[in-house]
């Protein structure tokens, strides 16, 4: 048994190895933006999934999940969106509204609703500085502008690998000079105080006008570090995600 275990344990490392591979290491930066996210699991290995992958000199592909459920079998599909996303984002012709319908209709094929997965992807235009996004169920990006306003960028579907037929829609947004895009899990949001008070949408959004200013590092830094302030000795129960993009002034 004691073998058996031991065994397990080191199966279990390595998948956390292998899973730690998927996300980006360190920050991007390219003309006047710079990216720059972290993810913390709650177990050895997760569901939560933030990407980028660079198109061109005048477009970045951005994505942020999250699968349900914890453990191997979320750490495998995470793995999946990985290698969907790296394949499908690529491909000038699909919008970011067809490369979701594409890895849903590949998740319900593979997975049988067996598991699922939430998903904002945004194609940046570099150069005419405008957000391309489409939604499955995650939760509404933070657009923050220089004047300290925030806009919510809401698109409602359904999570990926849940419905045959979806209508994932594309929305754009122009992102502004000196504008902050923070994408978030819902881990973030769904921490809980001592008190079982939960974080909420309005405390990230009052972190984010706080907290957005200087690198996107140090943003993400210090929007972690609020939500530990508030949750203090309570842990955090769900993998939690914080993805920023600045574009700088000029």
């Amino acid at each position: 048994m004691f073998n058996s275990t031991l065994s397990g344990l080191k199966e279990l490392e390595l998948a956390r190895i292998v899973q730690e591979s998927l996300l980006p290491k360190g920050k991007l930066e390219i003309g006047q933006y710079r990216f720059y996210g972290f993810s913390t699991m709650q177990c050895q290995v997760g569901g939560d999934y933030f990407d980028f992958k660079v198109r061109d000199n005048n477009c970045v592909e951005v994505i942020l999940g999250d699968v349900s459920g914890h453990g191997l079998p979320a750490a495998l599909v995470v793995a999946m969106a990985k290698s969907a996303f790296m394949l499908l984002s690529g491909l000038e012709s699909l919008l970011p509204s067809d490369v979701l319908t594409k890895i849903s209709q590949a998740f319900l094929k593979i997975l049988n609703k067996l598991k699922m997965m939430t998903c904002f992807l945004a194609r940046i235009d570099l150069s005419r500085h405008k957000l391309y996004c489409s939604n499955a169920g995650q939760n509404a990006p933070m657009l923050l502008d220089r004047s300290k306003e925030v806009l919510e960028i809401k698109i409602k579907a359904f999570p990926l690998g849940t419905r045959q037929k979806t209508n994932y829609q594309n929305e754009e947004v122009s992102f502004p000079e000196g504008g902050w895009f923070v994408l978030y899990s819902d881990g973030v949001v769904e921490a809980l105080s001592p008190s079982g008070e939960m974080y909420g949408y309005e405390r990230l959004k009052d972190s984010i006008k706080a907290n957005c200013g200087k690198s996107p590092t140090l943003t993400v830094e210090k929007i972690l570090a609020n939500l530990k302030a508030f949750t203090l000795e309570v842990p955090w129960a769900d993998d939690v995600t914080v993805f920023v993009i600045q574009r700088e002034e000029f």
